[in-house]
C-alpha cells in the first residue's frame, strides 16, 4: 500500500490511527538505523517543525528565522519524508475510528500534512464531529453537527433504545465537551478503566506516548 500510495499520490487521503501510527514506527526504525548526519539532521528539523510547523500550517505568526530554516527543512528532512509516505499531493487527510495520540497527530501536521480528526457513526451517516479550519487541536475531534442522526429507518424500538428522551444519542464512547465547544474523545467507554483512588484511566493516553520510541512496535 505505501508503494501504491506514493505511485498514486491522493490528494485526499482517510485512515484509521494505527495506520499513521504504523507509518510513524516505521519512520522512527528507520531514522535509527540512519546514518549520523542524516540522524542529526533528522532530529534538528524535527525539533524546529514541532516548535513551528504547525503554526505555519494553520497561518499563523512566526519569526522569519523559524520561517527560512523550516523551508530548509522542508527540502532536506520532511519533503523527503511526505514523498516516502505518499502525501505529496495531500490537500486534506481525515483519521477517526478511534482515538489518536496528540503527540502523533501533531507530528504529522508539523511535516506539514493538513491532518485533521472526525468522530462519525453509521447511523450519522458518517459524521458526527469534524474539525473546521482555524480550530484543529490534538485532543479534539471538532464540533457536532446538531441533528445527525434521526432514526433507524421504519425502527421506531431501535432508535428509542439508542436515543435518549432529550435528543442525545448512545454512542458507547467516554469523553466530554471542551469549553471551546470541541468533543474530546477518551476511549470507548468500556476500555475505561479506574485507578486503586477510584479516578478514571484510559491506558491509550500511555501507549501513544510509548509509539514513538523504535524499540516498541
Amino acid at each position: 500500500m505505501l508503494d501504491d500510495r506514493r505511485e498514486i499520490g491522493p490528494t485526499y487521503f482517510f485512515a484509521p490511527p494505527r495506520v499513521f501510527e504504523g507509518l510513524l514506527t516505521l519512520i522512527m526504525v528507520r531514522m535509527e538505523d540512519a546514518g549520523r548526519l542524516k540522524k542529526r539532521m533528522f532530529d534538528y528539523f524535527m525539533d524546529l517543525a514541532r516548535r513551528s510547523g504547525e503554526k505555519i500550517l494553520n497561518g499563523e505568526a512566526t519569526p522569519l528565522k523559524d520561517r527560512l530554516i523550516y523551508r530548509l527543512g522542508e527540502f532536506l528532512v520532511s519533503g523527503p519524508l511526505r514523498n516516502r509516505m505518499g502525501f505529496s499531493r495531500l490537500k486534506v487527510g481525515y483519521t477517526a475510528g478511534e482515538t489518536i495520540g496528540p503527540e502523533i497527530f501533531r507530528f504529522y501536521r508539523a511535516l506539514g500534512i493538513n491532518l485533521k480528526q472526525l468522530y462519525g457513526q453509521t447511523e450519522a451517516s458518517v459524521y458526527i464531529a469534524m474539525q473546521p479550519d482555524g480550530e484543529i487541536y490534538g485532543d479534539t475531534v471538532g464540533k457536532p453537527a446538531p441533528g445527525a442522526f434521526q432514526g433507524y429507518y421504519k425502527d421506531e424500538k431501535a432508535t428509542r433504545e439508542t436515543k435518549t428522551d432529550d435528543g442525545w444519542v448512545r454512542a458507547g464512547d467516554a469523553g466530554f465537551f471542551t469549553e471551546n465547544g470541541h468533543i474530546k474523545i477518551i476511549d470507548r467507554a468500556k476500555n475505561v478503566g479506574r485507578l486503586t483512588d477510584g479516578a478514571s484511566f484510559a491506558h491509550k493516553y500511555i501507549e501513544n506516548k510509548l509509539k514513538f520510541f523504535p524499540n516498541i512496535k
